[in-house]
Order: C-alpha cells, then sequence, then structure tokens
C-alpha cells in the first residue's frame, strides 16, 4: 500500500509540470509502466534478503517401512519462510521405497515442520542456522507408515548472489 501513495504523489508531480495532450499520455503510461516495473524489482529482492531462505540438507539414517529397513539417500533442498514444499526421501539401492514429506517453515522463520499435514508431524524449533545448526537423531514418519528414522538435518541461511558475505565469530 505504501507504494500507492508514491506513485500518486509521483503523478501529480509529473502531470502538473506536463502540457496536456496525446505525447503527455503517452509518457505518462510509460512513466507509469516504468514505475511498476521498478516496484515490482523491489518487491522480489526484498523477498530474497539474508535469512529468508533457508538451505535444509538431510544426512544418513534410513527409511522404515512394514519391517523392512532401507538406507536414505541424502537430500538437500531450500525453502522460503512461509513456503511449504513436498520432498522426496529415497532408500539407497535397487529395491528400495520413497516417500514424500511434506516441509513447512514458519513465517516467522522460528518453527520448520516435517510431514506437515500428518498427525505424526515432527516440529523443529530453529534457533541458529545463521551458524550452522545440526539436529541429529531425528524419527519423522507420516501418514503412510513410513518412518525416517536417525537422519541429521543440517540447516543453514542460504547466501543470496550479491550479498555481502557474513562472518560470525565467536568467543570461547
Amino acid at each position: 500500500m505504501p507504494m500507492r501513495g508514491v506513485q500518486i504523489v509521483l503523478l501529480f508531480a509529473v502531470t502538473a509540470t506536463m502540457p496536456l495532450g496525446c505525447a503527455t499520455r503517452r509518457s505518462m503510461g510509460l512513466f507509469l509502466a516504468g514505475l511498476n516495473s521498478h516496484t515490482a524489482d523491489h518487491q522480489a529482492i526484498r523477498r530474497e534478503q539474508y535469512g529468508d531462505v533457508l538451505t535444509i540438507s538431510v544426512r544418513g539414517g534410513a527409511l522404515l517401512w512394514r519391517g523392512n529397513r532401507y538406507a536414505c539417500e541424502p537430500v538437500s533442498f531450500d525453502l522460503r519462510r512461509g513456503e511449504s514444499l513436498p520432498v522426496e526421501f529415497r532408500g539407497a539401492g535397487e529395491q528400495s521405497v520413497s516417500t514424500n514429506y511434506r516441509v513447512h517453515w514458519s513465517d516467522d522463520g522460528s518453527t520448520l515442520f516435517f510431514a506437515e499435514d500428518s498427525i505424526h508431524r515432527t516440529i523443529i524449533d530453529v534457533r541458529s542456522p545463521e551458524l550452522g545448526e545440526t539436529i541429529e537423531s531425528l524419527r519423522i514418519r507420516n501418514d503412510e507408515g513410513m518412518t525416517l528414522e536417525g537422519s541429521a538435518i543440517h540447516l543453514r541461511y542460504k547466501d543470496l548472489p550479491g550479498a555481502a558475505k557474513r562472518s560470525v565469530s565467536e568467543n570461547r
């Protein structure tokens, strides 16, 4: 909404200094098209700031199904704040299984849900992904009876192209 106010003020300032006529309408249309394009670009940039995209890597562990254990292939994916995404987990080997878990990252960035739409969903508190946070030995089950067990989940904010490089120093 704040940008609409800016558009109206700029529109008023430009129309007050231009003579009326066809040329004015055409140039005004080009001006507004450029302003709208700038607004869309600004919103796209604003959505992808440091801390708004989380890279999630799942390593190790196994998929359990019908009494069988299948070593789990590593999975890595990016998730934005407020976004839900179905993520496929596969067992390694020729005779194996696969399943999807719906993963959701809360709007405020504090909580990650695995198997979000399941009665068995797993809730993870996101504490310090800027340092690279690892959660060990999780057990995640979905409604199909498939369980992911013993995996380590690594969370880290994604460094975005063109962003300043960040460094974290710790005192021990």
